[in-house]
């Protein structure tokens, strides 16, 4: 049986266009050793499959997003070799299946599928950190946070969700960002104002550790909060337990699976979304949304800014400080003079091949299809590839031009 808790969209195999990418959203709070073979197992497997995104490993878990083709082995849609592989991992696929007190709890990996007609992400990363989701809390900190052992009750997407949310004497908490919350979010819930997760735990105790007064609403009758895919309310549900911030009478839910797995689910029930507006996702797609005929796919309505990733909307890009490419509004002061010149350089690049390239920015991925007509001289030196380009005189950018590109392989 497969260690895994799968949230997975319907494929679309009637539609005209048949998506042939899967993105799958996926973490576990796991203990994990050996980080560095794991990392370059994990990488050996994920290329072989053809798979790009981001991933982070740590001693605690697993938490990332992959987006991969559909092969002729699993385009049923339903079977998936290479997911199998990872929910039957010796260390990632890891379940306890006895729940005593003190001892740990693996839950099934957590998992959300939907499809695209293309690659969402440009390369492959798979990093080691100290934590999966950064909550930023310092090595001596009193309070110990360990989802594997403390962890808010997990509520199901759905009905029991939106009955749960609805309740005015439960407080609805967004853990995400600002700029997240800005593109859409769930009825009466109320959000920290945060630019990064590691300020939520301030948030939280600023909002629960003050003395009660006049001006301050009572206390709730329960807390249900709720994020993109899960993990950041695995952490802050956690938090709030261990902090003891709440009276213990009162209870502290999650919903299971984040937004992402509610979309899903109301597509399935084809009920009304309590959620209203956009899902920012991390990916090209930059955000997901509920067509009128209840299928969940990308919105296209937003752009991500190069230097930041704040999304941006059609307003936003008519703003004065909107430059595409190199800086937004959010962070037009905030770059470094090299930062603003490397993006500079990088749009010029792109604009030279009129945005018709692969993109090489992998660096184990040397592959390149440039739109235009070019000598090439490749020079391999140890490990790195150098290839100059000398673009003809009547070239489509008007204009004679060499470039130098390093790229590294391994």
């Amino acid at each position: 049986m497969l260690a895994a808790e799968e949230q997975q969209q319907k494929h679309p195999s009637d539609d005209s266009t048949i998506p042939k990418y899967r993105i799958r959203s996926l973490y576990k709070f796991v203990p994990l050793i050996e980080l560095e073979s794991l990392q370059e197992e994990l990488d050996q497997v994920f290329r072989a499959n053809g798979a790009r995104g981001n991933i982070l490993l740590a001693p605690e878990g697993i938490n990332g997003t992959l987006c991969y083709p559909l092969t002729d082995e699993d385009d049923d849609s339903d079977s998936d070799v290479f997911w199998d592989y990872l929910s039957n991992h010796a260390q990632l696929g890891a379940v306890a299946t006895t729940a005593v007190d003190g001892e740990v709890r693996l839950r099934p990996m957590q998992t959300t599928v939907t499809w695209s007609n293309r690659q969402v992400f440009y390369r492959l990363k798979i990093k080691r950190k100290s934590e999966i989701v950064t909550l930023g809390l310092p090595v001596d900190a009193p309070v110990v946070v360990d989802p594997t052992r403390l962890v808010g009750q997990h509520v199901a997407p759905g009905p029991e969700w939106d009955r749960l949310i609805m309740d005015p004497d439960v407080l609805v908490i967004d853990t995400r960002n600002k700029y997240e919350v800005e593109l859409g979010t769930f009825e009466h819930a109320v959000h920290p104002n945060t630019d990064h997760f590691r300020q939520f735990p301030d948030w939280l105790h600023t909002t629960f550790s003050s003395p009660p007064s006049e001006t301050k609403k009572k206390t709730p009758k329960a807390v249900a909060m709720f994020c993109t895919g899960g993990i950041r309310c695995e952490k802050a549900t956690s938090h709030v337990l261990a902090s003891g911030l709440l009276p213990p009478q009162v209870p502290v839910y999650h919903l299971e699976g984040g937004i992402l797995s509610y979309l899903l689910q109301k597509e399935q029930d084809k009920t009304p979304s309590k959620f209203k507006g956009e899902c920012y996702v991390f990916d090209q797609r930059v955000a997901v949304g509920t067509t009128e005929d209840g299928r969940v796919t990308e919105t296209e309505r937003y752009t991500a800014c190069f230097a930041c990733r704040r999304p941006q909307s059609p307003d936003d890009r008519t703003h004065p400080d909107y430059k595409e490419g190199l800086s937004c509004r959010t962070c037009k002061d905030a770059r470094s003079d090299r930062q603003k010149l490397r993006s500079e350089e990088r749009q010029r690049q792109i604009q030279l091949l009129d945005g018709d390239q692969q993109h090489f920015h992998d660096p184990k991925e040397i592959v390149f299809e440039g739109k235009l007509k070019a000598e090439e001289e490749a020079v391999i030196v140890g490990c790195n590839v150098l290839v100059r380009l000398d673009l003809p005189r009547e070239s489509e950018c008007g204009r004679a031009e060499k470039r130098l590109w390093a790229l590294t392989v391994s």
